[in-house]
């Protein structure tokens, strides 16, 4: 399923109309996205024949155009609760904008200043040194581990998260503890959304089962301590399955990949081992002429989680190599659809 941009023909005409300021944006819609107009549909036949712009996204070929008129004064809960990787872009002052992107966890522009649309193009990235540790300030207190280390990108819109990594729970008590440091570092401080998460990784020792899972999943809720109903799966898989090589998240708009793994800090809060994170935007280099995006990077590891999925439901998902447990319908998946 192609990410969608939804977005008013105004705002189209302006960012088409000055390619040079709005740059990425300018690329990201015409070269990446579905494109969903604010227009009833004779308006939109209309709109095709008259307006250079929409005719030539009608050419792409690749990707479509739509019309939806239901949103636009602003954004109904149940159409951003199912949109995973909408790019909003409305009439609205960048304030309110702000406040939506934050309420739903989705990336919501003001064509008045679409600033925000740097996050599309992140590239954040670290090398950790054997015995590095990690600690800023932050309000009066203090961040260790991970939260420190993603410290200066501040927090991401995201509304679901799917983390992927062989080998988290080699050690299971190590693993916990920086399971729950990286999400605490990743995961909004608020919401009005579900936060959907998935977790995909193997089970050494089959230490993972129904009964572990559910403890685990009841501590992340309670250390995580957010105001809003985290929704938690988990996938395992033999190691043998070669589609869960990288040590990977994907969120809504962000790849992360870690080289060493996300077990990565040890007992005493120093890392353990030189490690090099990464995390991009989606739409990191869009300009580059048939240049590669973290989104194709993004879709594969999601058609892999999807098909895992199926997988396990079908073997019943009770195996220690093939469980599913607790709600794996993440709402990423979805963009993993043909």
């Amino acid at each position: 399923m192609p990410r969608k941009v939804y977005c008013s023909l105004e705002a189209l005409d302006e960012i088409f109309d000055d390619p040079t300021a709005f740059a990425d944006l300018y690329h990201i819609v015409r070269d990446y996205h579905d494109v969903v107009l604010n227009l009833p549909e004779e308006a939109l036949e209309k709109a095709m024949l008259s307006n250079p712009y929409v005719r030539s996204l009608f050419k792409r070929g690749t990707y479509g155009v739509d019309c939806e008129t239901e949103f636009y004064g602003g954004l109904p809960d149940d159409l951003a609760a199912i949109t995973a990787g909408g790019l909003f872009i409305l009439d609205q002052a960048p304030d309110v904008c702000a406040r939506l992107s934050s309420r739903h966890g989705i990336c919501v522009l003001s064509v008045q200043d679409p600033t925000p649309a740097q996050t599309l193009t992140t590239h954040y990235y670290r090398q950790m040194e054997k015995a590095d540790a990690y600690e800023v300030a932050d309000a009066g207190q203090t961040q260790e581990r991970w939260p420190a280390l993603l410290a200066p990108l501040g927090k991401l819109p995201m509304n679901s998260l799917l983390l992927v990594d062989n080998y988290l729970f080699s050690s299971f008590k190590e693993g916990k503890r920086n399971l729950l440091s990286l999400l605490d570092g990743l995961l909004p401080s608020t919401l009005h959304e579900e936060f959907h998460l998935l977790l995909v990784t193997t089970n050494p020792r089959n230490v993972l089962n129904p009964e572990v899972l559910a403890a685990l999943f009841t501590e992340m809720r309670t250390t995580l301590n957010r105001p809003y109903t985290i929704v938690m799966g988990l996938l395992t898989h033999g190691d043998t399955d070669r589609r869960f090589h990288r040590r990977a998240w994907v969120s809504n708009y962000h790849f992360g990949s870690s080289d060493r793994g996300f077990a990565c800090f040890g007992e005493d809060g120093r890392v353990n081992a030189h490690n090099d994170i990464r995390i991009q935007g989606a739409f990191r280099d869009a300009r580059v002429p048939y240049g590669d995006v973290p989104w194709r990077s993004m879709q594969l590891e999601l058609k892999s989680a999807a098909a895992l999925r199926n997988h396990n439901q079908q073997q019943g998902g009770w195996m220690a190599t093939n469980l599913l447990y607790g709600n794996c319908n993440n709402r990423l998946l979805d963009l993993a659809a043909s």
